[in-house]
């Protein structure tokens, strides 16, 4: 026992008994800090692997992009058809929609009516946006009416003129009405004329033909229901 007012000091704990003490705080800021290494180690892997995807679709990107730019500065339009069919099966995903939306215009500017209705009908049935949809329909109609089937493409039109937005309207009647005729569906090919000369307005060298294709229908159309 310490005598009352002794200026004798306390002994310090064992170094044991701190070892006890610390050891198991230590021990555990120690795996805490190897689970943050891991996770951060992980991270700067993933942003990495990330960054070098991004990196490699860019140059993939640009590459495809160049590579389309050179087959169609080519002066041969059946070459260009030709080469772009070659291009399709390697393109990046991204610029496949764009190769067959050309393969499709070059196709068709080439008198290549069967393969160019084809493509035209990948790109509709494939592609979400509607102006594009739209377009590959007129377009698939089109070509079909220019192979002797214009009965089906006269279907499509039909679909598109109740489906398309207003500003397709326009191009829709023009091809319908050309079509109605061809198939002798008087009544659709004069509707079509209608409603062109309806949105027609005044616009100078258009409305005196849509008239007389008007009064030609309306005279073919009486004589059908006389017959």
């Amino acid at each position: 026992m310490i005598p009352e007012g002794s200026t004798e000091k306390k002994s310090a704990p064992p170094t044991s008994e701190i070892n006890e003490q610390v050891s198991p705080l230590v021990k555990k800021i120690t795996e805490n800090l190897k689970q943050i290494g891991i996770v951060f180690g992980a991270i700067i892997i993933l942003a990495a692997a990330v960054t070098g995807y991004k990196y490699y679709r860019v140059r993939t990107l640009e590459k495809g992009q160049a590579a389309l730019g050179r087959i169609m500065l080519q002066a041969d339009q059946k070459q260009r058809v030709s080469d772009l069919k070659s291009f399709l099966e390697k393109a990046p995903s991204r610029m496949k929609p764009a190769v067959r939306l050309q393969l499709a215009s070059q196709a068709m500017d080439s008198g290549l009516y069967e393969e160019a209705g084809k493509y035209w009908e990948t790109i509709a049935s494939q592609t979400k946006n509607q102006d594009l949809k739209v377009v590959a329909g007129i377009g698939q109609a089109n070509a079909l009416h220019l192979v002797g089937r214009t009965a089906e493409g006269l279907q499509i039109l039909t679909r598109l003129q109740k489906e398309a937005p207003e500003r397709y309207l326009e191009n829709i009647n023009q091809s319908l009405a050309t079509m109605a005729e061809t198939t002798g569906e008087w009544n659709k090919a004069l509707q079509a004329y209608q409603q062109l000369k309806s949105k027609s307005g005044l616009r100078d060298g258009n409305t005196g033909y849509l008239q007389y294709k008007i009064k030609q229908l309306q005279q073919k159309t009486r004589q059908g229901k006389s017959s």
